[in-house]
C-alpha cells in the first residue's frame, strides 16, 4: 500500500518502505536551520528509496491556481533549495535531537546514498491566462533544471501530474 502525502492540490504516493521526510514539518529546521546565515530553504519532500538507496529531493511548484509572484527564476530556486537541503541533511544528522523522530533519524536510515536524484514536479494551467500565466518555461525546462543542479544530479527531472515516467504517482485536485 503506497505512503500518501498532500502538498497544496497535489497527493504524492510514494512506494510502500520508502522513507519520507517533510523539512518543513521538522522540529530542528523549524528551531534552527530555517534561519540559518540569513535564511535557509528545503525542499518539499526528501525522500530515500532503500533497495537502491537512492536519496530523492523533491521540489513541487503548482501554478494552476496560484501564479508565481517570486522574481527569481525558478530552477535558481530549486537549486538554491537542493543545496541548502544537503546542508541540513548533514548538520541535522550531527545536531537534531536523536530522540524525535525527524531529520537525524531519518539520515540514521539512509545514511550515505549510493545516488542523488532531484525532481521538480511542476503544474502549469493548461490554457495560460493572465491572471494565471503560469512559469516561463520553454520546452527545454529539464536543461534548465540539469543546468543548475548539475553538481548534485545532471540527469535531474521535471515531472507534472501526466508524468508516468516517476517512480511514485502524482494527483491533482481541483
Amino acid at each position: 500500500m503506497p505512503q500518501a502525502y498532500p502538498e497544496d492540490r497535489i497527493r504524492f504516493e510514494f512506494p510502500d518502505g520508502w522513507k519520507v521526510l517533510r523539512p518543513a514539518k521538522g522540529a530542528y529546521y523549524k528551531r534552527h536551520f530555517q534561519t540559518f546565515a540569513g535564511g535557509c530553504k528545503e525542499m518539499d519532500f526528501i525522500l530515500f528509496e532503500p533497495v537502491s538507496r537512492v536519496l530523492w529531493l523533491l521540489e513541487v511548484k503548482d501554478y494552476k491556481t496560484n501564479r508565481r509572484v517570486k522574481p527569481q527564476c525558478v530552477f535558481e530556486e530549486i537549486a538554491e533549495k537542493v543545496r541548502d537541503s544537503l546542508a541540513l541533511l548533514l548538520t541535522s544528522s550531527v545536531r537534531d535531537d536523536p530522540s524525535i523522530c525527524g531529520v537525524r533519524s531519518f539520515m540514521d536510515v539512509c545514511a550515505i546514498p549510493n545516488e542523488i536524484k532531484v525532481v521538480l514536479h511542476l503544474e502549469q494551467p493548461s490554457k495560460p491566462s493572465k491572471m494565471f500565466p503560469g512559469v516561463k518555461i520553454d520546452a527545454d525546462a529539464t536543461q534548465k533544471l540539469r543546468a543548475k543542479v548539475r553538481a548534485v544530479d545532471p540527469r535531474a527531472r521535471v515531472s507534472s501530474t501526466s508524468s508516468t515516467d516517476m517512480e511514485w504517482r502524482a494527483i491533482w485536485s481541483p
